[in-house]
């Protein structure tokens, strides 16, 4: 039977923390999402309303939006807090 402390361990060995990811892999995803989501909503206002291709540009949109978001997310989990700049008052 196994502790809790080695099975915590294992589990933590098998995915990656946010703190090791490389930050370039994290600029080329903001990269990726920007390039869907710009793209999207540059050629959402040509596609006729009732068609298809519109909707396919609309999720598109949504699709590239969540990506960003879910990158900015990771990108400020991996970041260090911001150490607070105010003085402690010892009284």
């Amino acid at each position: 039977m196994r502790s809790p402390a080695t099975s915590r361990c294992a589990s933590e060995r098998e995915r990656p923390l946010a703190s090791e990811l490389d930050p370039q892999l994290l600029r080329g995803g903001f990269r990726i999402g920007f390039l869907i989501l710009a793209v999207a909503l540059v050629t959402l206002p040509f596609q006729p309303r009732d068609s298809a291709e519109f909707v396919v540009t609309v999720l598109a949109a949504i699709v590239g939006a969540a990506f960003v978001l879910g990158i900015a997310l990771v990108a400020r989990s991996a970041s260090p807090p911001i150490p607070d700049d105010k003085p402690s008052r010892k009284d």
